[in-house]
């Protein structure tokens, strides 16, 4: 059939034409406009124009200063609080960084403090909100521009004048402080509180003052760092404050804080101690910073109460201030197991890294801690890189039986039947795990293998597999070893009494597990064309060659991996010819 929707389609073409300055200028004016009109009342838009009007011309920014005066008399004070905040960071950004290419002129940044000063707002208390804003220099409007020396001390120095001068002023015109202290409370971080004890009240502790910003914000942490500041060290005051917002009916949580503030300054051991478990588990969930007379308490009672990462962090600090023995570390990882681990941080393994070090020295060889120890490193193997596993590489170097308990439970028997029943999955992936870090070769110890030390676990490993019904993989399972064995006192590899054990054992088994243990320690690699591979295999064909007369099972493994690897050389080769990559 033959129809209109079979007929093509052309679109029109245009032709391009030069625009000038003028058209875009034009242009950015009647979209401007388009926006005015459709700006709804909106505080997310008018802070997004604020942000551009800073590369408009005069006209265009009288236009939008005139539509914002209007919408501003249409909204709430909350709503213009945050739009007069967007334009004191405006002012304040361009003129501390006044030197750059950016910034707008002197005259510009007049325009700005202009209409600030013409947007009001009816809630007296409101205009000082910007005073307790996170950034420390935000509230100026003429800072010490960044490049002058000495800008950072000035324009602290004049932030503290400013916000003390204010909070006076606040103070005498007879304000409502829950008024401003709620609107604070709805930013994720306000100076409120530690400026009140600064110069609230002459800078004098007030319960009532404290009940007003709990009551105002339910986290309580403008209150707990009004009240940390302005006692300070005056930790006597504690048991009455406790007591009073106990009786009040405030939270565990926020009873937990003020057992923070008082653990940070008393020298004595800190109230939490008699407090009720609940409290205590709350209290425990974050670290502790304390005086140095309490730290071996708080290593202690974190042990009990918070979860691993803090009972680390906690051990960490008080061995980085008064260096543990490493018998201390060891009695202080007793059970470390069983501790509550909800989130390993960043730091997690770096502490474990330093604590192990310390107790694979002096243990190393000592056969129960040593133990113990490899315990421990598996636990935290998921964080731990295989050479930082000191104790269980001796421990599984010279005695076979860890490897052959992994061997059983990862692998079939000879003779099971197909519906044997699996292991939990997590303790197979546990397993596996370890199995997977396991790159060792037997009886290895500072480098070198004795032949006869091998061959003794070689004797006892194959025991453990016909006690296991899995004496099938006895040879794949010795070529992966094998493969891990370090180089000869001749350069090749892999070492002499590996070699002479691989004479006597060899299979084909053997052989394909070590060329593909081998062929997979390559890891990630870029293409070469073929190059790279062609290197690889001249290097393996050299190594056989070496073999071949003393020992030649041992040689046709690495003949095996020259032939593999010239072949995958000539098929890199190809791939590149044809432009596969």
């Amino acid at each position: 059939m033959i129809g209109g929707l079979s007929e093509p389609k052309y679109r029109d073409h245009t032709m391009m034409e030069p625009v000038t300055m003028e058209d875009m200028q034009t242009v950015s004016a009647s979209y401007v406009k388009i926006l005015l009109n459709h700006m709804d009342f909106s505080v997310e838009k008018w802070n997004k124009m604020l942000k551009v009007t800073e590369d408009f011309d005069w006209e265009m920014r009288k236009n939008v200063f005139g539509r914002l005066l209007y919408e501003v008399t249409q909204m709430n004070d909350y709503e213009i609080i945050s739009i007069k905040n967007n334009i004191r960071k405006t002012i304040y950004r361009h003129r501390f960084f006044a030197s750059s290419s950016w910034a707008m002129s002197e005259k510009q940044l007049q325009e700005y403090e202009q209409l600030l000063d013409k947007i009001h707002i009816s809630q007296a208390e409101y205009e000082y909100e910007y005073l307790f804003f996170g950034d420390r220099e935000y509230p100026l409007l003429h800072p010490v521009p960044y490049e002058t020396k000495g800008e950072k001390a000035s324009n602290e120095r004049v932030t503290e004048n400013l916000i003390q001068e204010k909070l006076l002023e606040f103070q005498s015109k007879h304000y409502h402080l829950e008024i401003l202290a709620e609107l604070c409370g709805k930013e994720q971080y306000s100076s409120l509180g530690h400026h009140l004890a600064k110069y609230w009240k002459g800078g004098k502790w007030d319960f009532e003052t404290f009940a007003i910003l709990l009551k105002v914000q339910p986290s309580g942490t403008m209150a707990v760092d009004y009240m940390s500041n302005v006692i300070g060290e005056k930790v006597s005051l504690y048991p009455d404050i406790i007591s009073k917002v106990k009786q009040l009916g405030y939270s565990d949580e926020i009873i937990s804080k003020i057992y923070h503030s008082e653990a940070f300054w008393t020298e004595n051991i800190p109230l939490i101690s008699d407090a009720s478990d609940s409290i205590k588990r709350l209290f425990w969930k974050l670290p502790v910073s304390c005086r140095k007379s309490n730290v071996r308490w708080v290593v202690n009672e974190s042990k009990k109460y918070s979860d691993l990462n803090i009972f680390l962090q906690h051990l960490y600090w008080l061995h980085h201030d008064s260096p543990l023995s490493a018998r201390e570390i060891f009695s202080y990882m007793e059970g470390i197991e069983r501790m509550p681990n909800t989130q390993n941080t960043q730091m997690t393994d770096y502490y474990m890294e330093q604590f192990l070090e310390i107790m694979q020295k002096e243990f190393l060889y000592d056969d129960d801690k040593c133990l113990r120890i490899s315990q421990i490193e598996i636990f935290f193997m998921n964080l731990l890189e295989w050479d930082n596993m000191k104790c269980f590489h001796h421990i599984i170097k010279r005695s076979p039986e860890l490897f052959a308990q992994l061997v059983a439970v990862l692998y079939k028997k000879d003779h099971e039947p197909k519906e044997a029943n699996k292991p939990d999955e997590q303790y197979l992936h546990n397993m596996y795990t370890v199995y997977h870090k396991a790159h060792f070769c037997p009886a290895e110890e500072k480098g070198e293998v004795k032949e006869e030390r091998l061959r003794q676990w070689v004797k006892k490993f194959r025991i453990l597999l016909e006690q296991n019904d899995q004496v099938n993989l006895f040879g794949s399972m010795l070529g992966r070893l094998f493969s891990f064995s370090p180089i000869g006192k001749d350069g090749y590899e892999p070492c002499e009494a590996v070699r002479v054990l691989i004479e006597d054992y060899f299979d084909d088994r053997m052989l394909r597990s070590y060329e593909s243990a081998v062929y997979n320690r390559r890891g990630v690699y870029s293409p070469s064309a073929g190059k790279e591979e062609l290197r690889i295999a001249e290097a393996f064909r050299t190594n056989a060659e070496y073999l071949t007369l003393k020992y030649p099972k041992t040689a046709k493994i690495f003949y095996s991996l020259y032939y593999r690897y010239k072949r995958e050389s000539e098929r890199e080769r190809t791939d590149a010819e044809n432009g596969q990559y």
